[in-house]
């Protein structure tokens, strides 16, 4: 592992969902913003903003596949970088089967994630329908009321008071 402290500004993009995967990335220090792509609408779906002492990119230097999300930095970064010739370094006394189970979780985190951002998503549109039907039922009401009160007015003074006894 390089003990190399790197520098990155804010806003600049550390790795774009479906790039090809690799290294690990250990933020020291600054926030950095994780999110995913809805394949069905297009919105990207913040998935976590991360702190200081996190670790970012590990599905896919665990699994060798493509980025599952975009990491932007937020803040100016400072970060180390584990490569993936490094990966290989420490994993070359691993048994298989170990491997075989860390490809398993990263592909269910994977799974999760895209479910998540659909499941947001259409959360969201949830959301917009529900706002817009209480607005609509709102101003139905208030017609109504109004169309009530005009009828009040309308009809005769007799009608309107309760004879008395």
């Amino acid at each position: 592992m390089s003990d190399k402290v790197l520098l990155m500004g804010a806003g600049r993009t550390l790795f774009k969902q479906g790039d090809k995967g690799g290294d690990l990335y250990f933020i020291t220090k600054g926030i950095v913003e994780l999110s995913v792509r809805d394949a069905e609408s297009g919105q990207d779906v913040i998935l976590a903003t991360l702190k200081d002492k996190n670790v970012i990119g590990t599905m896919s230097f665990v699994a060798g596949d493509p980025r599952s999300a975009t990491a932007i930095a937020k803040t100016e970064l400072e970060y180390v970088v584990i490569t993936q010739g490094q990966r290989d370094k420490l994993l070359t006394d691993v048994p298989v089967w170990v491997k075989v189970v860390m490809k398993d979780l990263a592909a269910t985190i994977r799974s999760s994630n895209e479910a998540y951002a659909m499941l947001k998503t259409e959360h969201e549109k949830l959301e917009k329908k529900y706002e817009l039907k209480e607005k609509q039922k709102k101003e139905l009401e208030e017609k109504l009321e109004k169309e009530a009160d005009m009828g009040k007015k309308d009809r005769p003074a007799a009608e309107r008071k309760p004879a008395a006894g």
